[in-house]
C-alpha cells in the first residue's frame, strides 16, 4: 500500500489517500474541502533541498506524484503560522509500572493537546523493560537469548508508533546505566530538523545522573527556530550551574532567531534561583539569561503547578522563550486521576508561539 499524501496547517495533520491519480487543481479542490475552506487563500508547500517551494504544475510530478512519502503545507498568504510546542516528562518506565497502559494515555494526551513539537523526558530504552514470571518462564523453555530480544524495549519508539502525524524526531541518550539501559530526552516534530546539537551539563556533586541539553533546529516555512530541550538535576545548587550551562549553548547562537527552551526543570519553590537566572533577575558568575516564562507571561492567575500529576505542588515542568512574540496561551494538562492513576506522575505544559512572515 502506497503511503498517503501529508498535509500539516496550523497544528493539524491530514491525510489524502489516492492522491496520486490526481492533477494538481484536483488536488488543490480536494485540499479546500479537506480544509473546508474554499478561500484560494491557501498555496501548497514542499520541502526541497532545505527548502519550502511552492507546488506548480511543473513540480507537482517530481514533488508529489514519484515522492514516496510526501510531506505539504498549507501556506497562507500574508498570514502569520502559529506553532504550539509542548514539554513532557514520559516518567521512566524503569522506574514506574504500567508503561503498556499509561502509553496509550500519553498518546491521547498529547493528541488532545496537538502540538507541532514535543519536548521529550524519561525516554527509556531497556533491554529488561517487562520481566516478570511468564518470561522467565519462556526464558527456561528457549532460553535466554530468546527473551532478551523479546524484552528489549524503547519508549520513545513504542510511542512514536501511535503518532505517526510527528515524522521528524531525535532523541539523546544522556543517561546510561551498568545493566544496559538508558535514559534521554527527545523532541518529535511535525515539521523537519534540519540541525541538532548536543551540550554535556556540569554534573552535580547530589546527583549521580548526566543531564543534557538538546537543541534542534526546526525548519518551518514562515521562519527557522530553535528548541531546547532538557531534564536538570534534582540537586538545587547543582540546578544553578546547569541553568548557566544551558544560557552559554543557547548564546552560542543567538542571532535573534527564536529560541524556545522546555523541559523538566526540577526548579522547585523554595529555590527559585535557577528560573531567576535564566530570566535575567539573577546575576551568576557573569551569567544572566533575557529568557521569558511562558506561564508568568500568559496567565494572570493560577500557579502552573505540575508535579505530583495527581496532585501538583510543584513547577517543574517549564517553557521559557526569546526573539518571538510572547505565547498568547501557557496551558498544563495531563493531570492523574489518583495517586494510582495517572499517564505520567508529570503534568505536561503546552504553549502557542506566532511566527511573523519572514
Amino acid at each position: 500500500m502506497q503511503s498517503p499524501l501529508k498535509l500539516i496547517t496550523e497544528s493539524r495533520t491530514y491525510q489524502i489517500f489516492n492522491f496520486r491519480s490526481l492533477p494538481l487543481y484536483a488536488l488543490q479542490q480536494y485540499v479546500a474541502q479537506v480544509l473546508e475552506d474554499y478561500s484560494n487563500d491557501f498555496e501548497l508547500k514542499v520541502l526541497q533541498s532545505g527548502n519550502w517551494i511552492t507546488i506548480t504544475d511543473e513540480t507537482y510530478e517530481t514533488h508529489i506524484i514519484n515522492s514516496v512519502s510526501p510531506l505539504v503545507y498549507i501556506n497562507y498568504w500574508n498570514t502569520p503560522s502559529i506553532i504550539r510546542v509542548q514539554t513532557y516528562n514520559l516518567a521512566t518506565a524503569a522506574k514506574h509500572s504500567n508503561w503498556d497502559v499509561r502509553i496509550h494515555k500519553i498518546a491521547q494526551q498529547i493528541k488532545n493537546a496537538n502540538p507541532d513539537i514535543i519536548g521529550i523526558q524519561e525516554a527509556c530504552r531497556n533491554p529488561n523493560l517487562g520481566a516478570d514470571s511468564m518470561t522467565n518462564f519462556i526464558s527456561k523453555i528457549f532460553g535466554s537469548s530468546i527473551l532478551n530480544k523479546a524484552r528489549e524495549r524503547n519508549m520513545l519508539d513504542e510511542l512514536l508508533e501511535l503518532l505517526p502525524e510527528y515524522p521528524y524526531h531525535y532523541s539523546h541518550e544522556s543517561m546510561i546505566y551498568k545493566n544496559g539501559s538508558t535514559e534521554g530526552i527527545a523532541i518529535i516534530s511535525r515539521y523537519p530538523i534540519i540541525d541538532v546539537r548536543t551540550a554535556q551539563l556540569t554534573k552535580a556533586l547530589g546527583d549521580s545522573e548526566e543531564r543534557a541539553c538538546l537543541k534542534v533546529t526546526i525548519k518551518h516555512p514562515k521562519k527557522i527556530f530553535s528548541v531546547f530541550n532538557t531534564h536538570m538535576t534534582y540537586d538545587p545548587k547543582g540546578q544553578l550551574k546547569q541553568a548557566q550551562d544551558i544560557l552559554n549553548f543557547m548564546n552560542e547562537e543567538n542571532d535573534g532567531t527564536p529560541q524556545i527552551l522546555l523541559g523538566d526543570m526540577n526548579i522547585r519553590k523554595y529555590y527559585e534561583l535557577p528560573s531567576r537566572l535564566l530570566e535575567g533577575k539573577y546575576l551568576f558568575k557573569s551569567s544572566k539569561g533575557g529568557l521569558i516564562d511562558s506561564w508568568k507571561n500568559g496567565n494572570m492567575e493560577g500557579d502552573g503547578l505540575t508535579f505530583p500529576s495527581w496532585r501538583p505542588k510543584e513547577r517543574l515542568d517549564r517553557i521559557y522563550f526569546r526573539n518571538i512574540e510572547a505565547p498568547p496561551i501557557c496551558e498544563v494538562c495531563g493531570y492523574g486521576e489518583s495517586e494510582k492513576i495517572w499517564a505520567s506522575d508529570h503534568c505536561s505544559v503546552y504553549a502557542d508561539f506566532i511566527l511573523s512572515i519572514c
